[in-house]
C-alpha cells in the first residue's frame, strides 16, 4: 500500500511541475494577434474556397488587416456587402465587384453524348478522364459524374437528370471550384 501512495505522489509532483513549467512558457512565448484579424475573419462566408488568392477566409483576413495593400475586395464569394463590411473595418476603400456566376458550357445531355465506353470506376471526373478521355466520343464535353457538384462549398450546384450540372444563380458566389476541378474545363 504503500509504494502506490508514493507512486501517487511522485506522479502529482511531476504533474504539478511540469504544468507549472508549461505555463510559465505559455506566458513568457505567447503571441498576441490582432482582435481585427478575426472580427474581419467572422465577416467573411467561410468558404474556404480560396477564391481571394489565400489559403482559406483566417489567411485572408490576416493579409487584408496586417497588409496596407492587399485589398479589401478580394472575396469573391462575399460580394459587394461582405467587401464594403471588410473596407470599412481595415479603414481601406473598396473598388466595386463585379458578380460572378458560374456557367456549364456542355450541351452534351446523356440523351445527346454518344458513349465510347461504359464507364464502371470511381464516381469522378477526374478519374474518368484519366480513362481515355472519359467515357463520352466528345473529348470536350462534360463528363457528368458531378465532381463539381461534390466541390461546390455552397451547394449551388446539382446534377440534371441528363447528367449535366445545374448552376442555381441565386446560391453560385462564382468562387470557381467548380471550375478548378473540371478536368475538362466546361464550367
Amino acid at each position: 500500500m504503500g509504494t502506490s501512495v508514493m507512486i501517487l505522489v511522485v506522479l502529482t509532483t511531476l504533474g504539478l511541475v511540469f504544468g507549472f513549467i508549461l505555463a510559465y512558457a505559455n506566458r513568457k512565448f505567447a503571441i498576441e494577434i490582432n482582435p481585427l484579424i478575426h472580427i474581419v475573419e467572422d465577416v467573411l462566408p467561410k468558404g474556404q474556397c480560396g477564391a481571394c488568392g489565400y489559403a482559406g477566409c483566417q489567411a485572408y483576413a490576416e493579409a487584408v488587416v496586417l497588409n496596407p495593400e492587399v485589398s479589401p475586395n478580394l472575396c469573391i464569394p462575399g460580394k459587394e456587402p461582405i467587401a464594403k463590411a471588410v473596407a470599412e473595418l481595415t479603414g481601406k476603400a473598396a473598388a466595386e465587384i463585379e458578380p460572378r456566376i458560374a456557367q456549364v458550357r456542355c450541351a452534351g445531355s446523356e440523351g445527346k453524348a454518344v458513349k465510347a465506353y461504359h464507364y464502371e470506376g470511381v464516381r469522378d471526373c477526374v478519374a474518368a478522364n484519366l480513362m481515355f478521355g472519359g467515357q463520352k466520343v466528345c473529348k470536350h464535353g462534360c463528363l457528368g459524374l458531378g465532381t463539381c457538384v461534390q466541390n461546390c462549398p455552397f451547394d449551388a450546384m446539382t446534377m440534371s437528370a441528363e447528367g449535366l450540372p445545374i448552376i442555381d444563380p441565386s446560391k453560385c458566389t462564382g468562387c470557381g471550384k467548380c471550375e478548378t476541378v473540371c478536368p475538362k474545363h466546361v464550367i
